[in-house]
């Protein structure tokens, strides 16, 4: 990506490429009916339990391209900063599904995040610690006019090092 300097602390970064993704679910779902009265009379007995269960699996996985555009703010002009991004890649690929087999299909990623981190400064490297917060809200699109809605988020916290 290319950082551009809006002034001596804020800055904003825009980046692009390509991201894939790859989501596996499983489901599974069971249901409990239990009648009394005149069946269960008719049977003998004086209640029926049935039980219901359903099992289903889906997997897609897809790779397109993905913009970014991360804004850095550093208000005490020293080594701590504020930072976020907002982002989407527009993914095309493969649902596989235990009901109806493989088909083509679009998934939009859109994320967000924000948080703060701080680069300690040594004569040999520089080590960043970082912390915050991401989210992300999958739209995907099996080519039947299904859409399917998923969110993820969560905190985060990474250090690096750089030479």
């Amino acid at each position: 990506g290319k950082q551009f300097a809006m002034s001596d602390n804020l800055s904003i970064r825009l980046s692009g490429g390509l991201r894939y993704a790859a989501l596996e679910e499983n489901y599974q779902f069971s249901s409990s009916a239990t009648s009394s009265g005149l069946v269960s009379a008719l049977s003998g007995s004086t209640t029926i339990t049935t039980t219901t269960t359903i099992e289903s699996e889906s997997d897609f996985w897809g790779i397109g391209p993905r913009l970014t555009a991360a804004p850095i703010w550093k208000p005490f002009h020293n080594n701590f900063r504020v930072f976020g991004n907002i982002g989407a890649a527009f993914l095309m690929g493969q649902y596989e599904t235990s009901d109806t087999g493989n088909k083509e299909g679009f998934l939009t990623i859109v994320e967000a995040g924000g948080g703060s981190g701080y680069t300690l400064t040594t004569g040999l490297v520089d080590l960043d610690i970082e912390a915050g917060y991401q989210f992300e809200h999958w739209l995907d699109s099996d080519l039947t006019d299904e859409l399917l809605y998923r969110g993820f988020h969560g905190s985060y916290g990474t250090i690096g090092v750089k030479f």
